[in-house]
């Protein structure tokens, strides 16, 4: 028996790198599948169930985003909404977190996906536009998606002074940022 179909494998399976073949999880892409009659339709419904999903995933977090950023009523209270979004429990929990990294890693091979994500990111920067420029928000924004990232991973709980501290040297960077397009 190949080492790699065994369920006690005693060293780890090589990346496969056929056409075919996922080169990060190893696993059979759709292009497969959809070559054999029958196959195609169970595909495309999988995919477009995936993709709606991620659009409410999308659509969820967009709500909350836009509620916290645009419930601000002064510059320091959209700070203050920015720490809340990178450091508090409601904005990118452990769930969400993973099924946003699934969501990016689908977004690779799907463009409905791609689309979606691309929408998230613009109306994540227009929330932020309502209270900062726009190379403040650009920047605000990479580290709300981040820094969630890193907490995700990282074995200790966010520093929110630290974050704070960030935050608010970014938006003072503003007069020194370009202002670029959202």
């Amino acid at each position: 028996m190949d080492p790699t179909e065994s369920p006690n494998r005693t060293r780890p399976m090589r990346p496969v790198e056929a056409p075919s073949r996922s080169r990060t999880s190893g696993v059979r892409v759709t292009q497969d599948a959809m070559a054999r009659p029958g196959r195609k339709n169970r595909a495309n419904a999988a995919g477009a169930a995936l993709a709606l999903a991620f659009a409410r995933l999308a659509d969820t977090m967009s709500q909350l985003y836009r509620r916290t950023v645009a419930s601000a009523g002064s510059t320091a209270e959209a700070e203050a909404a920015v720490v809340e979004l990178i450091c508090g429990p409601a904005y990118a929990t452990d769930r969400d977190m993973t099924l946003i990294f699934e969501m990016y890693a689908y977004a690779n091979h799907n463009t409905a996906v791609a689309a979606t994500t691309r929408s998230w990111l613009a109306r994540s920067r227009e929330s932020l536009a309502l209270h900062f420029t726009p190379g403040v928000t650009r920047a605000l924004d990479a580290l709300i998606e981040g820094w969630p990232m890193h907490r995700r991973f990282d074995a200790a709980p966010l520093n929110r002074q630290l974050v704070a501290g960030v935050v608010h040297a970014v938006v003072d960077a503003a007069p020194h940022l370009p202002d670029e397009q959202l």
